[in-house]
């Protein structure tokens, strides 16, 4: 009796032809997912690279007004520290650093150390402290990533023989002075970082507010006029502090009118006209 269950030796081989052809076709589909895949990878790292060469430009630069630098720092490339004057509010000469157009307050000296406190006269761009709405500290947050990767866009707009030159800093934020269940978080190494609520105060003008609030919300005081900050454009907006608001999901800030947003801004706001960094260095002269 026929067993009809049977293959016949034609149709076995017939099969197995067909699923070795299969295979093949599968792996091409996965030999072309990955080309694509490859492809897409450089197109993006030259979008990267381009917004990088972009950045070196500084496009922005080109709208501020003449910088205000004392003839000393154009004539002479070797400056000593003794020649370097405080400028905290912006009525002396400005130090150049860095990219094209970016002119700097100098807030501090370490005469044993050489090196000078600087602080970014304008606001340089508009970044999101963190990317989502969620308990976050300085030494965790996305921005402070985003200053100090040293193959990133912000460090890439500054030459390494100017990076050399930036001191690394031990950044400690303390907890929030009014808002005590918001937490400073650990100490971070920082190349690149932003002022907290505590070195604001200090170096703008104390009013004994910081001590002994006047409000539940923000230091407004004689000082904030020299607090507020523009951007090349010539427009007022608010720039991030470093230290954590009312919760750790807020973030302290300096508003349009200089005036210290104690309780902060949500850590993922970059509403219009907001946002700014006025990035802070250590700078060895």
């Amino acid at each position: 009796m026929k067993d009809y269950n049977s293959e016949c030796p034609e149709c076995a081989e017939l099969r197995d032809t067909v699923k070795k052809q299969e295979d093949e076709i599968q792996m091409q589909k996965e030999i072309i997912k990955r080309l694509f895949s490859t492809i897409h990878t450089q197109e993006e790292d030259i979008k990267k690279m381009t917004k990088r060469l972009e950045k070196r430009s500084n496009p922005l630069a080109a709208k501020s007004s003449t910088p205000h630098i004392h003839p000393f720092f154009e004539q002479k490339s070797d400056i000593k520290i003794s020649d370097v004057e405080i400028n905290i509010h912006g009525d002396k000469p400005l130090f150049p650093f860095g990219p094209e157009g970016w002119d700097w307050r100098v807030l501090d000296k370490d005469l044993e150390n050489g090196k000078i406190l600087l602080l970014s006269d304008k606001i340089v761009e508009k970044h999101n402290y963190h990317d989502e709405r969620e308990e976050i500290t300085w030494a965790d947050c996305e921005l402070q990533k985003y200053l100090n990767d040293p193959i990133g866009d912000f460090l890439s707009q500054f030459t390494p023989e100017d990076i050399m030159r930036i001191e690394d800093t031990h950044v400690i934020t303390n907890d929030n002075p009014w808002f005590t269940i918001s937490n400073g978080g650990s100490p971070i190494n920082n190349k690149i970082f932003l002022l907290s609520i505590e070195e604001v105060v200090r170096y703008f003008g104390d009013s004994g507010q910081l001590e002994k609030p006047q409000n539940d919300y923000a230091i407004i005081d004689a000082y904030s006029k020299y607090r507020r900050a523009k951007g090349f454009d010539g427009a007022s907006s608010w720039w991030w502090l470093r230290s954590p608001g009312y919760y750790n999901s807020y973030v302290a800030s300096v508003y349009n009118d200089g005036y210290i947003l104690v309780s902060g801004n949500l850590s993922n706001d970059i509403s219009a006209g907001g946002g700014g960094i006025r990035p802070a260095l250590w700078l060895k002269l």
